[in-house]
């Protein structure tokens, strides 16, 4: 009887104490699901007609242990490292890789690799992009929960007929969910990038820089502190200033030799002058409409250097470039909303619009300093555009960090982390009355002109941007109806839950399992049951 007795009480103790006790943790039975996807650049032509639209470096990863989600288990990564759309050319919808890379568990490859890829051999259109695809590195495991990972680079990009360039670009990713937790992860790095090559936004608007008069190309090189190589222009000078006086030097020598040597007193001075020198010394002197040619060869020559330097330097300059940019943003979701977080980090380094910088900036900076950045930067930018025509000053429009997402919320049972950035929009609206523009400007005397009839030979410009247009064919320059460029886009997200009981999507528990703390007192209850029955007298007779 005492045997029985001991045993009754010592289950039920040692039932209170599984029920009082509970799991070690709750959150080790949690379900979650962390994503993540980027655009490192991108540019859309043409608005809603979508003339042409690329995307370099299209990401995304998402690994779940949600059955909301999924049924089971899930880790994936794919990868577009550069795709072609276009509305209205159906032959150029194209991508490397195609199909999509991809790491996908379960239902696919652990880990996929990629090769080192041309892109301009590739997709057949150099006119449209060009660069090199590094070998890629893709991951997706069910260890643990569940991960994904994905990383990529490309090298010496160059988009949309030259508009768009850059020296790199990178993009590593992360994913995670497990019992604890939620988590996705996010870097890209992008070194030097042109947003706008000067000569390719007025090519892809209709017109050239050869079409420029001398004075628009002077105050386009004095707005934007670019150098004529070879010190034609001395300092506190204008090309146009230059221009001006080598003109008026050529117009008084060729009055010289028109006037001829006897009847004009510089050539017979300059006759008189050279014969007494040379004489003596057995040297036939030449003549002074001889040595006044000489002179207009000179200066003529001079003039096309200033001329021929002018149009080369503003060819390869950028309107707005970026010294380099680099972003990292991450999201955690836990069972605690406080521990839940959303982090993002951001810098653009020196921007430089032609040869003017303007210092970089990143997310620590204040608002009205970034703000008096970007003032700068489209001030400077609009002011060069009107150097053209003064109704494209507001063609460029450029913002930065915008938008920014940073949230942590609880929301049906889930906490919710959410992080994203785009560093840079250039957005390009050309005027109602681009097409005037364009006759005006082409109605006047160019630069190439001015070149030709010094004698020289106007130097041959970049002609992506024009190859392009004739690819298109559709009747208008690429850029004519607008184009949008994106640098950095990236978004990442992560949700986390802790089941009551199933798996759907309930609020946290706070307790033990309840699963666990309801067996626990059907236990308790048949412990009570039991030694009621020990007491009873039928178990003591």
């Amino acid at each position: 009887m005492f045997k029985l007795k001991a045993i009754a009480a010592a289950t039920t103790l040692s039932l209170l104490s599984v029920l009082a006790a509970g799991p070690a943790t709750a959150a080790s039975n949690g379900i979650g699901t962390g994503q993540a996807s980027t655009t490192v650049l991108g540019v859309r032509l043409g608005g809603s007609t979508n003339l042409l639209s690329l995307t370099a470096i299209a990401d995304a990863a998402r690994s779940t242990i949600d059955k909301q989600v999924t049924a089971n288990p899930e880790a994936y990564s794919n990868l577009t490292a550069l795709s072609l759309g276009s509305g209205v050319l159906p032959a150029l919808n194209n991508a490397v890789p195609a199909p999509p890379l991809e790491a996908r568990q379960p239902g696919g490859q652990a880990s996929a690799n990629g090769s080192a890829v041309d892109l301009s051999t590739a997709l057949g259109h150099p006119e449209i992009v060009t660069g090199n695809l590094s070998p890629a590195a893709l991951t997706a495991d069910l260890t643990n929960g569940a991960h994904s990972a994905v990383d990529v680079s490309l090298a010496n990009l160059s988009l949309a007929g030259g508009l768009v360039s850059a020296a790199s670009v990178s993009s590593k990713l992360g994913t995670a969910a497990a019992g604890d937790a939620s988590s996705a992860t996010r870097t890209v790095k992008i070194g030097a990038v042109s947003v706008l090559d000067l000569g390719a936004l007025l090519n892809g608007l209709g017109l050239s820089l050869a079409d420029l008069p001398v004075q628009s190309v002077s105050d386009l090189l004095d707005t934007l502190s670019a150098t004529v190589p070879g010190g034609l222009v001395p300092d506190g000078s204008t090309v146009a200033e230059v221009q001006s006086t080598l003109d008026t030097a050529i117009t008084d020598v060729q009055n010289a030799i028109s006037a001829g040597d006897g009847a004009n007193p510089v050539g017979s001075t300059l006759s008189a002058t050279l014969d007494g020198l040379l004489s003596p010394l057995g040297v036939t002197a030449p003549t002074a409409t001889d040595t006044l040619n000489a002179a207009l060869d000179a200066v003529r020559g001079v003039l096309d250097n200033l001329l021929t330097g002018s149009l080369s330097a503003l060819d390869n300059l950028s309107l707005l470039k970026l010294d380099g940019a680099d972003v990292t943003i991450s999201t955690k979701a836990v069972e605690k909303l406080a521990d839940s977080a959303a982090t993002v980090t951001a810098s653009v380094g020196g921007i430089s619009l032609g040869g003017v910088t303007v210092p970089g900036v990143n997310l620590l900076t204040t608002a009205q300093d970034l703000s008096n950045t970007l003032n700068a930067v489209n001030g400077i930018i609009g002011q060069a555009l009107s150097s053209v025509d003064p109704g494209l000053a507001n063609l460029v429009k450029i913002s930065m960090f915008d938008p920014i997402t940073k949230t942590v919320t609880a929301d049906n049972g889930y906490n919710r982390s959410r992080a994203g950035i785009t560093v840079l929009t250039a957005n390009v609206t050309p005027p109602a009355i681009l097409g005037d523009i364009v006759r005006t400007v082409q109605g006047q005397a160019g630069i190439g002109d001015a070149i030709t009839t010094a004698g020289g030979t106007v130097p041959t410009l970049a002609s992506a941007m024009n190859t392009l247009n004739t690819t298109l064919d559709q009747g208008v320059s690429a850029l004519s109806q607008g184009a949008a460029v994106t640098v950095g886009s990236v978004l990442s997200a992560s949700d986390y839950a802790v089941p009551v009981g199933g798996t759907g999507p309930t609020h946290p528990a706070t307790g033990g399992t309840p699963t666990l703390a309801i067996l626990g007192l059907v236990f308790a209850l048949l412990a009570i049951g039991m030694r009621r029955w020990m007491a009873s007298p039928a178990v003591r007779d």
